[in-house]
């Protein structure tokens, strides 16, 4: 049976670390699976919070390391792979929930599947404190084979995924330090390499906890973090893409500077725009422009990035109607719900 770590990052989570490591600490045990948790640097009761787990469940192979000062996210993953002396890691966070046999299913698809340099697997979103009872009621299905090109479609998020320690160290894929979107660039280093055997299944193992303090709900400065990731790839890993790769690449980068300039706030926009005019290339915009539908979403981008070609002021007229419509739309559908 392969070896398993789980590494948890903690920072300022006093309100949910326990129940994350509730909800790790059986499987971890019945597995002798390792878990290591990074805290870095809380300001809150996290460090007492999660010594008082470690002593209520006694067999846990728990490690604890708490950084002097605050390094980010990018640095704690990094010190999780250095850490890690199993067979596989997955680098988890302290504010979301996992499947009462988390380390189970991951071992036993590991364990029929040997020599996987990932596994990939689903997730599940609630909001506030209450996991919902059908959390864990999704598909159950077995892990298959699939391709690099299968996992690019999918989000980057680290943390629905299970790396050979091996094949990660020898990558030298590293996650970057002070930025928010740190696990972006490293998916798209990591699954560009050559050979590689992944599984996968639609089970969710985790259920993401979405909260003000989560990422995916800062629209402010942090956004810009985006194009950041987007130009480490640029520089990096696009050489590395040609065919069906590239395309995928492509419509994921186009679509990723509009819903950036849309979603980000009034006082980064101008911001963003530039970031985004120094990115775009007229020839690979034809390419994404030839698959764009009649749909609501690609017809705002057609706005957009004939605005980003052509900044002339009924082109910018048309693109700010555009958007104020869609917030409209968008504060109204919040209503309805």
């Amino acid at each position: 049976m392969p070896t398993l770590t789980v590494a948890l990052a903690s920072y300022n989570c006093d309100s949910y670390v326990v129940e994350a490591l509730e909800s790790l600490a059986p499987s971890c045990i019945r597995t002798r699976t390792k878990l290591v948790v990074i805290d870095d640097c809380s300001s809150d009761r996290s460090i007492d919070l999660i010594r008082a787990v470690g002593d209520r469940f006694r067999d846990l192979d728990l490690t604890l390391e708490q950084n002097d000062s605050n390094q980010s996210l990018g640095y704690v993953r990094n010190r999780s792979i250095e850490l890690c002396d199993t067979d596989y890691i997955v680098m988890v966070d302290a504010d979301d929930v996992f499947h009462p046999d988390f380390c189970n299913i991951i071992l036993n698809a590991l364990d029929n599947n040997l020599g996987v340099d990932a596994l990939v697997f689903n997730y599940t979103v609630f909001y506030g404190s209450d996991l919902p009872e059908n959390a864990w009621n999704g598909d159950v299905a077995p892990f298959k084979s699939v391709s690099p090109l299968d996992i690019l479609a999918r989000p980057a998020f680290t943390w629905i995924k299970a790396f050979n320690t091996d094949s990660l160290k020898k990558s030298g894929v590293r996650f970057q330090p002070n930025v928010s979107r740190q696990d972006i660039f490293p998916h798209w280093d990591f699954f560009t390499q050559e050979n590689l055997k992944i599984i996968m299944s639609p089970q969710s193992l985790v259920a993401y906890r979405q909260n003000d303090k989560s990422a995916t709900f800062d629209n402010g400065a942090k956004l810009l973090d985006m194009f950041f990731a987007l130009e480490l790839i640029e520089n990096f890993v696009a050489s590395k893409l040609s065919g069906e790769s590239e395309n995928l690449y492509l419509r994921w980068k186009y679509s990723v500077m509009f819903g950036t300039c849309s979603r980000i706030k009034r006082a980064h926009r101008n911001l963003a725009l530039e970031k985004t005019k120094k990115l775009v290339k007229v020839a690979e915009y034809k390419r994404v422009r030839a698959n764009l539908k009649l749909n609501y979403n690609d017809i705002r981008k057609r706005i957009f990035y004939k605005f980003i070609f052509n900044d002339q002021l009924f082109l910018r007229i048309t693109f700010k109607v555009s958007e104020s419509a869609h917030n409209i739309l968008r504060k109204v559908k919040s209503w309805l719900i």
